[in-house]
């Protein structure tokens, strides 16, 4: 099924286009921006794209804003491209020195931590558990569906949680917030 919605951009008239489909799992949406006189096309966006640039841009201005202000080392739990925006994102707000990273499938783990460390040039370290990664986190950022748990966070660390609603349970456990 498609759905078209407008959406209006002062004096530019913006349209998002979602077209859902059993494969892949999920919708895909597309942002076109047009000339409110002509109608031309001005722009086509990847809407999710956006929403996920969005997401990180946010949570590292609030991360500048709320974390310690010597906060430089990060804890990542889920992988995937939110996760590489958030740090992405991070880094122009912060110095990162060390970032632990946890998602429960190991492959994707070592194998995401090393384009990290390859693309970002930092130090990224794939761990074995959620409680590895937070132990030492300044930051620690939750993404890709992969919950805090009963991990013991740092006092005065800063959590940010991504996507809030990929996660099937809270993310955080009420006793932290």
């Amino acid at each position: 099924s498609t759905l078209v919605r407008q959406s209006t951009l002062p004096g530019l008239p913006a349209y998002e286009v979602t077209v859902r489909a059993e494969w892949p799992d999920r919708a895909r949406s597309v942002l076109q921006l047009h000339d409110a006189g002509t109608g031309q096309l001005l722009a086509l966006m990847d809407a999710g794209h956006l929403t996920a640039l969005r997401a990180s841009v946010v949570s590292a201005l609030a991360a500048d804003v709320l974390a310690r202000p010597n906060a430089k080392h990060v804890a990542v739990l889920g992988s995937g491209s939110a996760a590489s925006s958030a740090l992405k994102a991070l880094r122009l707000v912060r110095s990162i020195e060390q970032v632990w990273l946890y998602e429960p499938n190991a492959a994707d783990n070592f194998q995401l931590a090393h384009q990290l460390q390859l693309t970002q040039s930092m130090k990224v370290r794939a761990v074995d558990s959620a409680q590895e990664a937070v132990q030492g986190a300044d930051i620690v950022v939750l993404s890709g569906g992969v919950p805090l748990g009963v991990a013991v966070v740092p006092p005065g660390a800063h959590v940010t949680v991504l996507a809030a609603e990929r996660f099937a349970d809270a993310p955080i456990p009420a006793p932290l917030l």
